[in-house]
Protein backbone atom coordinates (compact mmCIF):
# COMPACT_ATOMS: atom_id res chain seq x y z
CA UNK A 1 0.00 0.00 0.00
CA UNK A 2 1.02 3.02 -0.65
CA UNK A 3 0.52 6.82 1.28
CA UNK A 4 0.92 10.22 0.07
CA UNK A 5 1.37 13.17 2.29
CA UNK A 6 1.85 16.80 1.85
CA UNK A 7 4.07 18.96 4.77
CA UNK A 8 4.34 22.90 4.80
CA UNK A 9 7.14 24.51 5.81
CA UNK A 10 7.11 28.45 5.94
CA UNK A 11 5.61 29.15 2.76
CA UNK A 12 7.18 25.99 0.63
CA UNK A 13 5.51 22.95 0.18
CA UNK A 14 6.83 19.41 0.11
CA UNK A 15 5.19 16.60 -1.40
CA UNK A 16 6.76 13.06 -0.72
CA UNK A 17 5.40 9.32 -1.35
CA UNK A 18 6.10 7.11 1.04
CA UNK A 19 6.19 3.39 0.06
CA UNK A 20 5.64 0.83 2.71
CA UNK A 21 4.94 -2.97 1.82
CA UNK A 22 2.72 -4.37 4.45
CA UNK A 23 3.84 -7.51 5.44
CA UNK A 24 2.34 -11.38 4.88
CA UNK A 25 2.25 -14.56 7.11
CA UNK A 26 3.79 -16.35 4.50
CA UNK A 27 7.10 -14.10 5.11
CA UNK A 28 6.82 -14.63 8.81
CA UNK A 29 9.00 -17.94 9.63
CA UNK A 30 11.10 -19.22 12.04
CA UNK A 31 14.98 -19.95 11.05
CA UNK A 32 16.98 -21.99 10.65
CA UNK A 33 14.36 -24.54 10.92
CA UNK A 34 16.15 -27.23 12.01
CA UNK A 35 18.36 -25.47 14.45
CA UNK A 36 21.35 -27.46 14.76
CA UNK A 37 22.89 -25.39 17.73
CA UNK A 38 26.60 -27.16 16.98
CA UNK A 39 26.23 -26.00 13.43
CA UNK A 40 23.91 -22.53 13.77
CA UNK A 41 24.59 -21.70 17.53
CA UNK A 42 22.22 -20.86 20.42
CA UNK A 43 20.11 -18.02 18.46
CA UNK A 44 16.51 -18.95 16.54
CA UNK A 45 15.45 -15.90 14.60
CA UNK A 46 12.11 -15.07 13.32
CA UNK A 47 11.31 -12.81 9.89
CA UNK A 48 9.42 -10.10 10.77
CA UNK A 49 9.00 -6.37 9.97
CA UNK A 50 11.93 -3.60 10.57
CA UNK A 51 9.58 -1.03 13.31
CA UNK A 52 6.78 -3.19 14.18
CA UNK A 53 5.90 -4.70 17.34
CA UNK A 54 6.20 -8.42 18.22
CA UNK A 55 4.56 -10.89 20.59
CA UNK A 56 6.07 -14.16 20.66
CA UNK A 57 5.04 -17.46 22.40
CA UNK A 58 6.58 -20.29 22.51
CA UNK A 59 5.33 -23.67 23.77
CA UNK A 60 7.15 -27.47 24.01
CA UNK A 61 5.36 -30.27 22.35
CA UNK A 62 2.83 -31.02 25.37
CA UNK A 63 1.30 -27.18 25.19
CA UNK A 64 3.50 -26.02 28.10
CA UNK A 65 4.26 -22.20 27.75
CA UNK A 66 8.46 -22.21 27.46
CA UNK A 67 8.66 -18.48 27.28
CA UNK A 68 6.91 -15.00 26.14
CA UNK A 69 8.62 -12.55 24.90
CA UNK A 70 7.61 -8.88 23.62
CA UNK A 71 9.32 -5.96 21.72
CA UNK A 72 8.35 -2.86 20.69
CA UNK A 73 9.39 -0.93 17.47
CA UNK A 74 11.58 -3.94 16.37
CA UNK A 75 15.40 -2.35 14.75
CA UNK A 76 15.69 -4.85 11.92
CA UNK A 77 14.07 -7.20 9.82
CA UNK A 78 14.66 -10.20 12.65
CA UNK A 79 13.32 -10.83 16.16
CA UNK A 80 15.77 -13.17 17.86
CA UNK A 81 15.67 -15.93 20.67
CA UNK A 82 18.46 -17.24 22.64
CA UNK A 83 16.92 -20.46 23.14
CA UNK A 84 16.15 -19.99 26.97
CA UNK A 85 12.96 -20.25 28.92
CA UNK A 86 11.50 -17.92 30.94
CA UNK A 87 13.71 -19.11 33.93
CA UNK A 88 17.21 -18.18 31.60
CA UNK A 89 17.70 -21.89 31.12
CA UNK A 90 18.48 -23.46 27.77
CA UNK A 91 15.73 -25.31 26.60
CA UNK A 92 16.53 -29.01 25.32
CA UNK A 93 16.66 -30.62 22.25
CA UNK A 94 12.80 -31.33 20.19
CA UNK A 95 9.95 -29.97 18.90
CA UNK A 96 8.23 -26.84 19.86
CA UNK A 97 5.96 -24.55 18.71
CA UNK A 98 5.33 -20.94 18.46
CA UNK A 99 2.82 -18.29 18.03
CA UNK A 100 3.82 -14.88 16.89
CA UNK A 101 2.23 -11.74 16.29
CA UNK A 102 3.23 -8.85 14.44
CA UNK A 103 2.13 -5.46 14.28
CA UNK A 104 3.67 -3.43 11.86
CA UNK A 105 1.62 -0.35 11.63
CA UNK A 106 -0.37 -1.15 8.69
CA UNK A 107 -1.26 -4.66 9.50
CA UNK A 108 -1.45 -7.52 12.70
CA UNK A 109 -0.33 -10.62 11.76
CA UNK A 110 -0.50 -13.84 14.02
CA UNK A 111 1.06 -16.73 13.15
CA UNK A 112 1.61 -20.20 14.19
CA UNK A 113 4.61 -22.10 13.74
CA UNK A 114 6.63 -25.18 14.82
CA UNK A 115 10.51 -25.81 14.50
CA UNK A 116 13.00 -28.04 15.72
CA UNK A 117 16.33 -27.64 18.21
CA UNK A 118 18.76 -30.28 17.41
CA UNK A 119 21.59 -30.73 20.23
Amino acid sequence: STRNFKIKIGSADYAEVLTKKALSASEVYAFPNPLVVSRDGSILKFNAAANSNINLKIFDISGEKVIELSQNNLQSNVFEWDLKNGAGKEISSGIYLYIIEIIDGLTKISKNGKFAVIK
